[in-house]
C-alpha cells in the first residue's frame, strides 16, 4: 500500500523535524 507507506513517512518525516526543532531550538 503506497498510501500507508507516505502516511508512515510523512509521520516519521514530522517527528524527525520536530525533534531537529527542538535540538535546534536548544529546548
Amino acid at each position: 500500500m503506497v498510501l500507508g507507506r507516505g502516511l508512515l513517512g510523512r509521520r516519521s518525516l514530522a517527528a524527525l523535524g520536530a525533534a531537529c526543532a527542538r535540538r535546534g531550538l536548544g529546548a
